[in-house]
Formats: structure tokens, sequence, C-alpha cells
């Protein structure tokens, strides 16, 4: 979950894969998503993963009332974020759901939208459009300066955990995270 610091309400959670492997116990995504993205795997199961989403949040929503004003939100692949059905596919599964678009928010992480700058651009726009949120994910890895946030339209950025608590390999953490909050607040942007 993420909690408005303001009053202690969960705004959005996000969904996460793990693999429960019989002998290895829980494993995280970064285990299993590199075999599945070899395998042509990793693009059905995002597919499943959103609509999976959309469902549990709507489920949320009917035995917890506090949930109506939350988001969900779901990492796109590369993979998706390149996919010229990407669109359909969301509303496909935003509208089986009975939610709507602003209840989604779709991540992409900071190295991805980097590495495919164009068309991360033209798809957040599209997404903006069609009225989805998008966030960039794991920000402080992929270089992104201000003018590409602004290019990205993002509504929220999240900071990559790497740049919390005291890791060695940021020296100036602190000062990079309070940076980062500053110029969000600056372009009306969300901070997680």
């Amino acid at each position: 979950p993420t909690v408005d610091l303001g009053d202690g309400s969960i705004v959005r959670a996000e969904a996460l894969l793990r693999w429960r492997h019989p002998g290895r116990g829980l494993l995280r995504p970064n285990i299993f998503v590199p075999l599945l993205e070899q395998t042509g795997k990793l693009v059905p199961l995002g597919w499943a993963t959103i609509g999976s989403a959309c469902q549990a949040l709507a489920r949320w929503r009917t035995v917890h009332p506090p949930a109506q004003g939350m988001r969900i939100s779901v990492n796109l692949s590369p993979s998706q974020l390149l996919a010229p059905d990407l669109v359909p596919r969301l509303g496909a599964a935003v509208d089986a759901s009975g939610l709507l678009p602003g209840d989604l928010e779709l991540e992409v992480a900071e190295l991805d939208a980097m590495s495919h700058f164009d068309r991360a651009v033209e798809v957040a726009a599209v997404l903006r459009r069609a009225e989805y949120k998008v966030a960039l994910d794991d920000f402080g890895l992929g270089l992104a300066t201000t003018e590409h946030i602004k290019a990205l339209g993002v509504h929220t950025i999240k900071i990559d955990r790497s740049y919390l608590g005291g890791n060695p390999q940021h020296g100036g953490s602190s000062a990079i995270v309070q940076y980062a909050i500053e110029g969000a607040a600056i372009l009306g942007l969300d901070v997680v």
C-alpha cells in the first residue's frame, strides 16, 4: 500500500508479483522475470496481472468503503510498453472490473522509459488522454532529467529504494531524495 502521510489513508496499492517456489520459497521478480522474458511468457503474465489487479480493487471497494478512493498500480514491462494493443487491452481489463481508467496507475521503470524514450512519451500521452495515471518507477536509476519527466507527463515519481536507508552506493542519498521531492512538488507530481 501507499499511505498519504497527511491523513494516514491508503491511496493506492501496488500489484507485486512473487513466485512461491516449492524449494526456494518466495522469489522476487528479479529472479524469475528474466526467464519469463526469454521464454515469451512475461507479456501474457503482465496482461493477466493487470486484469487480476483491477478485479482485486473492484472487490476491495465492495467490502471496504475506504477503498473507494484508492487506485491500483501495476508495472508495465518494456514489451507491454511497446505493444501496439496496449490501450485496448487496458480498456478491456478496466471495463471487465467495472473500474474507471483513472483507478489504474501504470508504472514504467525509469530505465525502460529512457531506453525507449520516444515510444514512452507517445504511450504516456495516449494513456493520459484515456485518463489512466502514469508513474515513473525506480526514479534515480535511469538518468531522467526534468525535461524528460515533463515530456513524459507522469503523475507520480517513485524514488528507487536504493536511495533510502543510507545505501552506501548512493552517497548523499538524503540530499538526492530531498531534491527529487522538491522538484516533483514544483512540477505538481506525487512522490512515493
